[in-house]
């Protein structure tokens, strides 16, 4: 009797107790018995989806009158944070000379670089994303938000937007530029 106290103090000090609900079914026709389930759901994103992009700068686009020389593609971020699906976006790349500028860089032959922008937009929040930028976005932000890690359900959710301007392509050498960019979503 002594022992079995013991263990029942033991046991209620940890609270394992309080943590398992099941009962045990009696002697009968039937039987039930019960027990609790419970499962966490982390909260996570996922990016997915990307496209290289290939820019072919000569005599057409300077011939015009475009301001800019961009390319565009839709995207999907997965979050199960909220109906809503929100995260925090961040651009990551080498950054322009001028943080305040907004412009990240690719590199060329020798010193030569090329400035380069990149938005981001979720149909609701359209944003220039530039060094040391983080900014909120849902990605439910054109209707639903999806229910499959590449959004099949619910197709591309976001677009990225980048851009080259006239006055630095007027600025930079002949040759070929290359970067990589890093697009970064995060939990809330």
């Amino acid at each position: 009797m002594l022992r079995k106290l013991v263990v029942g103090l033991a046991v209620a000090a940890l609270g394992v107790g309080a943590a398992h609900a099941q009962t045990n079914g009696t002697f009968g026709s039937t039987s039930t018995g019960s027990f609790t389930l419970n499962a966490t759901v982390d909260p996570v994103v996922r990016v997915s989806g990307l496209n290289n992009l290939n820019f072919s700068i000569g005599a057409a686009f300077l011939n015009g009158t475009s301001p800019n020389i961009n390319q565009r593609f839709d995207y999907c971020v997965y979050s199960n944070i909220s109906d809503l699906g929100s995260y925090r976006l961040a651009v990551g790349g080498t950054p322009g000379p001028a943080v305040s500028s907004n412009a990240w860089l690719m590199a060329g032959t020798g010193p030569d670089t090329l400035p380069y922008f990149v938005n981001s937009d979720d149909g609701t929040t359209d944003r220039q994303m530039g060094p040391g930028d983080t900014f909120q976005f849902a990605s439910a932000g054109n209707g639903t938000r999806p229910d499959t890690s590449d959004c099949a359900d619910t197709g591309e959710n976001t677009e990225l937007v980048v851009a080259i301007r006239r006055q630095d392509i007027l600025a930079a050498n002949a040759g070929s530029y290359t970067a990589t960019v890093l697009v970064t979503a995060s939990v809330l």
